[in-house]
């Protein structure tokens, strides 16, 4: 799978312009990206992504439990999608504020990866493999993580799902409970070189212990990033 932006006029040329993200290995920065109320493009989106979603909670890291959620349901409108994250969330005893779950949903697509590499200036603006990771936490966050390869040159078979780089991407959200719709929330992301061949760096066991670990603020995962 391949996210992607279409790029016109000038920017085709980002090949003489811009630097490979491999030439900035272990860059960390973070970027403010604006909320809104849940459009049609972001519901597609995400229900797209949803067999590829995991969830990572003090018991484990599972790969088809929102999947299964969505499929009882047969989410249709929004609200319908919105309805079945405050349901899921609650059977994991978390509640979220009023405009918790429409943050979450929109953290699952494409829009914070789309605009972590445009802040990075990373040509084009894609990302190959990408894994998506719903972190409920044990000190009653909930964040949202999205791992996979970013940058050129693009390697692999003709099946997009297969492509790699040498380059890889992992972004965190601050905790979407404080997060306000009308305002932005803050992604933390990491962009370093990587020398695996087909699967994203995406440390699983390290996520859950994370996820169990009851200390508060952010210190935590920007190590985990940094890493």
């Amino acid at each position: 799978m391949t996210l992607a932006v279409g790029i016109v006029g000038a920017a085709i040329l980002y090949t003489s312009i811009k630097k490979s993200p491999s030439q900035n290995a272990a860059q960390l920065d973070s970027v403010k990206t604006p909320l809104q109320k849940l459009q049609t493009e972001s519901k597609r989106d995400f229900l797209r992504n949803l067999h590829e979603l995991k969830v990572c909670t003090p018991n484990g890291v599972y790969s088809s439990m929102l999947e299964t959620v969505y499929n009882n349901i047969v989410p249709v409108t929004e609200q319908d999608i919105l309805n079945g994250m405050d349901t899921f969330l609650l059977s994991c005893g978390i509640k979220l504020n009023k405009e918790g779950s429409n943050v979450v949903v929109q953290m699952l697509t494409v829009t914070p990866s789309m605009n972590c590499l445009f802040n990075a200036n990373i040509m084009p603006p894609a990302m190959f493999q990408p894994t998506y990771t719903l972190l409920v936490c044990s000190d009653g966050t909930v964040r949202c993580s999205t791992h996979g390869y970013v940058g050129s040159p693009v390697m692999g078979p003709p099946d997009p799902s297969k492509k790699y780089t040498k380059t890889c991407m992992r972004l965190i959200t601050d905790d979407t409970n404080m997060a306000v719709l009308g305002e932005c929330i803050n992604v933390r992301y990491s962009i370093s070189d990587c020398e695996r061949g087909w699967t994203p760096i995406y440390d699983s066991s390290t996520l859950a212990e994370l996820v169990s670990n009851k200390s508060s603020g952010d210190s935590k995962w920007i190590e985990y990033l940094t890493n």
